[in-house]
C-alpha cells in the first residue's frame, strides 16, 4: 500500500513539475508540388545472324542508326544507358532452310529525356527504326535537394506562425526554443516521393497529373509532392494577469 501511495505522489510531483516548465510544442508542415522534369523510356534492339559475331554486328548497326536520330533530336550519349545484353543461339527461331537467323542478340537500353516535349518525338524515332519494343515511360525528378530545403523552410515558418497564433490568443509570450526535431515521413528517409501506378521512384505522399507543357502530346507528366515536418518546443512566459490559477 505504501509503495502505491509513493508512486502516486511521485507521479503528481512529476506532473506538477511539467506544468511549471511552461512549454509550448508545435508541429510545422511544409509541402511543395512540382511537375516531373525528366522521363525515362526503355527499348530493345534485336540482331540476327549466322554466327554470334554477325548477330551482334546486326544489332550494333540498328543501334547506330537509331542513336544517330536520337542525337539529332538533341540527346547525347549521356542520355543512353545499356541495361541488358544477351547473345546466343536462336533456339526455336532459326529458319529451317537458312542459317541467317541461327544466332540472336538482344540489347535493352534506357533513354533519359531531359526535355519532356521530346517524349513523343523520341518514341516515334524508336518505332521507325525496327526496334523490338518501347515501354516503361517513367517520370522522374532530376534534382530534389533544393526542393527539399524549401519544404524544410516552409515547415519551420509554419511552426513559428502556429506558435505566434497560440501566444496571441492565449496571451503569453514566446521564450527560447528548447527543442527542434525534423519529423520523417517514413522510417527509411526524411522525404518520401512516390508516384501512383508504374514508375515509383522512392521518394511523396500525394500526387496528381498534369499535361506536359508545349505541343499537344499523348503523354502526361506526374506532379510530385514533397513534404517535410518539424517539431518545435518553446518556453513560454505568461503575462502577470494571465498566469494559470490566478
Amino acid at each position: 500500500m505504501r509503495t502505491f501511495i509513493v508512486i502516486i505522489l511521485l507521479s503528481c510531483s512529476i506532473f506538477a513539475q511539467e506544468l511549471k516548465d511552461n512549454i509550448l510544442t508545435v508541429y510545422g508542415i511544409g509541402q511543395i508540388e512540382v511537375p516531373a522534369d525528366q522521363a525515362r523510356i526503355s527499348f530493345s534492339v534485336k540482331g540476327l545472324g549466322s554466327s554470334l559475331s554477325l548477330a551482334i554486328a546486326d544489332a550494333d548497326k540498328k543501334m547506330e542508326k537509331l542513336t544517330k536520330q536520337l542525337f539529332e533530336l538533341g540527346l547525347s550519349a549521356e542520355n543512353l544507358s545499356t541495361q541488358h545484353f544477351n547473345s546466343q543461339e536462336n533456339f526455336g527461331g532459326s529458319a529451317f532452310f537458312s542459317s541467317e537467323e541461327d544466332f540472336i542478340t538482344n540489347i535493352k537500353v534506357y533513354v533519359i529525356i531531359n526535355k519532356l516535349e521530346l517524349i513523343e518525338k523520341v518514341i516515334i524515332a524508336l518505332t521507325n527504326n525496327g526496334i523490338e519494343n518501347v515501354s516503361n515511360v517513367r517520370f522522374e525528378m532530376m534534382d530534389t535537394d533544393e526542393i527539399k530545403m524549401k519544404t524544410r523552410a516552409i515547415a519551420a515558418r509554419n511552426a513559428y506562425e502556429k506558435a505566434k497564433i497560440f501566444a496571441n490568443e492565449l496571451k503569453f509570450s514566446l521564450g527560447d526554443i528548447l527543442y527542434v526535431e525534423e519529423l520523417p515521413s517514413s522510417n527509411s528517409s526524411d522525404f518520401r516521393i512516390t508516384s501512383p501506378g508504374y514508375g515509383i521512384r522512392s521518394v511523396t505522399n500525394a500526387t496528381s497529373v498534369v499535361t506536359v507543357q508545349g505541343p499537344k502530346s499523348s503523354f502526361f507528366a506526374k506532379k510530385f509532392t514533397f513534404k517535410s515536418g518539424v517539431k518545435v518546443v518553446y518556453s513560454i512566459n505568461y503575462h502577470e494577469q494571465n498566469k494559470p490559477g490566478e
